[in-house]
């Protein structure tokens, strides 16, 4: 049995070609541009005992730890990855985008 063994050439590719980079970025889009994903936005937290969480009663208010002027997280599978301002769309909320976290 005989195997055919061909040499490869790379191509050297240059530091900032961006253009290169966004052309990839850009068909790897067309690929998966169709795929959805689920966000979700963490307007705050808070610490209950357990005997508290068991005794909650409808329409009780729980406060959380954040102000009303801190920012909302985005999070995309449980990390991060934008913060923002809540606001109203129609009779929506909304996040209104403030930073986008670096990847």
């Amino acid at each position: 049995m005989t195997t055919e063994i061909e040499n490869i050439e790379y191509t050297q590719l240059e530091q900032g070609k961006s253009t290169e980079k966004a052309s990839q970025t850009n068909d790897v889009l067309s690929l998966i541009g169709d795929v959805t994903v689920e966000l979700q936005a963490m307007i705050g937290q808070c610490e209950l005992s357990l005997q508290d969480l068991q005794n909650l009663k409808k329409e009780q208010v729980i406060t959380l730890a954040e102000k009303t002027n801190e920012p909302i997280s985005l999070l995309l599978n449980g990390k991060t990855i934008a913060c923002g301002e809540l606001v109203v769309v129609d009779d929506n909320f909304g996040i209104r985008i403030t930073e986008l976290t670096p990847s």
